[in-house]
């Protein structure tokens, strides 16, 4: 990308970060219930943990304090999503309803890009991401055991990379919308949320590989859980690495490829 446009989308972007806090300004209210039902769903699982682990020391391996950190991600990934990527999740109703696609194809800008921007949504940057990564904190705090630096960064970044991983796979479903109309992936994005509240490391067997390749809720939740308390060599901290890498590769191509097939179809059809 040349620096002319690498300026010009960042501008753009800036615009609808802008345009969305003074959106937020407007319902303050709104804003305020969100972080208390984030808040109390945090507590409810914290009772939660805390009543099963009342006579049990460790589930698996895993002790409450750690369950806590789990939680944690399993809200932060969320957060992310919702702030920064959530427009994938959207894709089916835009590509059927076609206004918001023609919106940026007759413009010169990226329509993944404008997309993305539209639906950026800094509002659930305090309510999720904080309030997950608030708790992560205090779960580690209460760790008798000295957490790395540079464990919590890989811990994110994995994080990060799963939350692209999810994106994309979100995206290429999404892009069946062209081709046999509105594709429903509200279920999808349930089955994510139930697995990464529990650790899924114990699992074994064909359904652990499908929590990896099929649905890889094990690395929005359990592996950067598991890597920031320092559960897991550094041999296998680069295998997770390595297959995140691979699956953001295969899921971008997979994307990149159905996006333009539809997109050519959707305009040679009159759209």
């Amino acid at each position: 990308m040349q620096k002319g446009n690498r300026t010009k989308y960042i501008r753009i972007y800036y615009d609808f970060v802008r345009l969305d806090i003074l959106t937020l300004m407007e319902y303050k209210f709104s804003f305020m219930l969100m972080i208390v039902l984030h808040i109390i769903n945090i507590i409810i699982w914290i009772i939660f943990w805390n009543f099963i682990f009342l006579n049990i020391p460790l589930i698996s391996g895993w002790s409450f304090n750690e369950m806590i950190i789990l939680t944690g991600f399993s809200t932060s990934w969320l957060g992310i999503f919702g702030t920064f990527l959530v427009t994938f999740a959207r894709l089916p109703d835009k590509i059927v309803n076609g206004l918001s696609l023609e919106r940026y194809l007759c413009r010169p800008v990226n329509v993944v890009f404008g997309l993305l921007g539209e639906d950026v949504q800094i509002r659930n940057v305090f309510p999720q991401l904080t309030v997950g990564i608030l708790t992560i904190i205090i779960g580690s705090q209460a760790i008798n055991s000295y957490i790395l630096p540079l464990n919590v960064l890989i811990s994110f970044v994995t994080l990060l990379l799963g939350d692209i991983v999810i994106s994309l796979i979100y995206g290429s479903l999404a892009c069946l919308s062209f081709f046999v109309g509105k594709v429903d992936t509200t279920s999808f994005l349930h089955s994510f949320i139930k697995f990464t509240q529990f650790p899924l490391d114990t699992i074994a067997g064909n359904i652990k590989l499908i929590l990896t390749f099929g649905i890889p809720s094990i690395f929005l939740s359990t592996y950067p859980t598991m890597i920031l308390i320092g559960k897991l060599s550094a041999e296998y901290t680069l295998q997770i690495l390595l297959i995140l890498s691979i699956l953001i590769v295969f899921w971008l191509f997979l994307f990149c490829t159905l996006w333009r097939i539809g997109l050519r179809r959707y305009q040679s059809g009159g759209g």
